[in-house]
């Protein structure tokens, strides 16, 4: 398996709610009935609703709603959804709950989502042998999204201290250290293809590139797990950026270790492309 296509293997759950640059592909439609309603307390009989694709599209109409009663509900929803085992599940409506009250500026949001966020890292066992469910990952990658949606210096600075925290599971620091990057793609206001083409390849300049997946210790590397969180970016937002990547390929110096890593990318893209 090559390097991109494990990394893309392992993000197969990493499902991401609806933007305007994202893969449309896992975007959840939000009803009429749902989008229409304008009070956050008016949402609350289609949280409550046995219809988890309602609970779903409340959430989302609840962080563009915004404000305290909006958080106060979404709170309600994580608390209310009961855990799922399993180890392959669509993000449910924890996640959406949790990237939503990031959305919906209320006081009390980075702290409630830095809270659950080392609540779930530090209770997922990081040794190989371990039980994972798609569900805490869910949770997890939930509330890291929601502080990525507040982006302050004290949110990056708490993604940043998971990320360097070597006792907590490497994927959950991965996961930590995407959102960091998803945040710097919207602090500094990169809106055009081409921009943020440019960005995420200008990240692949990392000292001691191209890495190997693992240290002699057994570890996954830290470069590695940046290295293929840049390139993981570049894909999801391959409706944007696939135009532009060849383009850098060819403007790189011969040897340049980023053109095998891109050109290995355009061929997932080929082979997935942005619906």
């Amino acid at each position: 398996m090559n390097r991109l296509r494990f990394i893309l293997v392992v993000f197969a759950i990493y499902v991401t709610t609806a933007h305007a640059d994202f893969d449309t592909k896992y975007q959840v439609a939000v009803p009429e009935s749902i989008q229409s309603i304008t009070l956050a307390e008016q949402l609350r009989v289609y949280i409550d609703s046995d219809n988890y694709v309602n609970r779903v599209a409340a959430c989302i109409r609840l962080g563009e709603i915004k404000g305290q009663d909006a958080f106060e509900l979404l709170k309600y929803a994580f608390d209310k959804e009961p855990f799922r085992e399993g180890m392959e599940l669509p993000d449910g409506v924890r996640y959406y709950a949790l990237v939503n009250i990031g959305r919906c500026n209320a006081s009390d949001a980075e702290a409630l989502l830095v809270d659950i966020a080392l609540h779930y890292s530090n209770n997922i066992d990081p040794s190989p042998d371990r039980h994972l469910s798609a569900d805490s990952l869910s949770v997890v990658r939930g509330a890291f999204r929601g502080l990525s949606e507040i982006g302050n210096a004290s949110v990056v600075a708490a993604l940043d201290s998971v990320f360097n925290n070597r006792d907590l599971y490497w994927l959950i620091r991965s996961f930590a250290q995407l959102d960091i990057l998803r945040h710097e793609l919207k602090d500094y206001s990169i809106k055009t293809a081409s921009d943020t083409t440019v960005f995420l390849i200008a990240k692949l300049d990392i000292p001691g590139a191209p890495f190997k997946q693992f240290n002699s210790d057994g570890t996954i590397n830290t470069g590695f797990m940046i290295e293929q969180n840049i390139l993981y970016l570049l894909y999801e937002y391959r409706k944007v950026t696939y135009q532009y990547i060849s383009d850098f390929i060819i403007d790189l110096p011969a040897g340049d270790p980023k053109a095998a890593l891109l050109e290995a990318l355009i061929g997932d893209i080929e082979n997935n492309p942005p619906q």
